[in-house]
């Protein structure tokens, strides 16, 4: 899985400049460059990925969205594996899982490409990050970002896992559902 670590840094980083931006207008991209040597010669392939954070501003106290996050996680099917009073984290920075998430087909959360006229989402096995950070925005508003990263592997063939692309439903997702769990 990519550097979790890096990505989270880039977003709070820009989180504390522009809390009130829309969703979806903050982002990393990282390059990676990997060299191929063949009887041939050598080769490179550069591939670019982006991780933008899914964003909600709520009008409440960072208290009281705190205590509301867990329960919009576990309504959405995702086990809690990180918990983070300090830094406001939750979620679960790497998890194993195939086909659906919470009833809901990976393929409309993720986007791992295709292999023999399947998406691979539906038949690959998924290593899935989901985490979400509050930030407090006064003492009545709190900006929840949500970042979402993927790998995938073929289950019945060795490989390794490869980067997988969210479709940004998934961040949609979690704020909608923290949006109506915050309210209750």
């Amino acid at each position: 899985m990519r550097s979790t670590v890096v990505a989270w840094t880039i977003a709070l980083a820009a989180l504390s400049g522009c809390a009130s931006s829309a969703a979806g207008s903050v982002g990393r991209t990282s390059v990676e460059t990997t060299r191929v040597a063949t009887t041939t010669g050598t080769t490179s392939v550069t591939m670019t990925s982006t991780v933008t954070p899914g964003l909600v501003n709520l009008e409440f106290p960072i208290e009281h969205v705190w205590r509301a996050l867990p329960v919009a996680y576990d309504s959405i099917g995702i086990p809690i594996g990180k918990i983070d009073t300090l830094t406001h984290v939750v979620g679960n920075d790497g998890y194993k899982l195939r086909r659906k998430l919470g009833g809901v087909p990976l393929t409309r959360y993720l986007d791992c490409g295709q292999a023999q006229g399947f998406k691979s989402a539906e038949t690959y096995e998924i290593n899935l990050s989901v985490l979400t950070q509050l930030q407090s925005a006064g003492t009545s508003r709190t900006t929840a970002a949500t970042v979402v990263q993927a790998s995938a592997k073929p289950v019945n063939f060795a490989g390794e896992f490869s980067a997988c692309s969210s479709t940004g439903e998934l961040e949609k997702r979690v704020a909608d559902v923290l949006s109506r769990v915050v309210q209750q």
